[in-house]
This record gives structure tokens, C-alpha cells and sequence, in this order.
């Protein structure tokens, strides 16, 4: 999604069942409907992971909106 809104490849993609997004990272992009306005496409790790406890997740994208 981040990469065809991006219309490159800025975030790394897998095609299994295991999770790739380990630490949360952010794009920016130019609004398609404004383009004085931009977008931060933000991809973080899922929940249901076997090596994280999803409230883990869950405080890392607390901390990541704080900032």
C-alpha cells in the first residue's frame, strides 16, 4: 500500500505469513488532492505476532505518535 501510494518501493515487502515490520517507519508523500499538503504513511508491526506481546506494539505506536 505505502509503496503504490509512493509510487516506488520505499518499504520492503514480504509475500509469506511472517511478519516483516519489525520497527515502525514513516514515508511522506504529497496529498494527490493537494499537493501543498502532505501525507505520512506509516507502517508499523502487526498484532497476533509470536515475538511480540501485542500491548509491546501498542506502546511503540503510543511512543511513535508522541514524537
Amino acid at each position: 500500500f505505502i509503496n503504490y501510494l509512493s509510487e516506488k518501493n520505499v518499504m520492503s515487502v514480504g509475500d509469506g505469513l511472517e511478519a516483516q515490520t519489525k520497527v515502525i517507519s514513516h514515508h511522506v508523500v504529497a496529498d494527490p488532492r493537494n499537493k501543498h499538503r502532505r501525507m505520512f504513511l506509516v507502517d508499523t508491526p502487526g498484532f497476533d505476532d509470536d515475538d511480540v506481546a501485542d500491548r509491546e506494539v501498542l506502546d511503540r505506536i503510543i511512543e511513535w505518535l508522541k514524537n
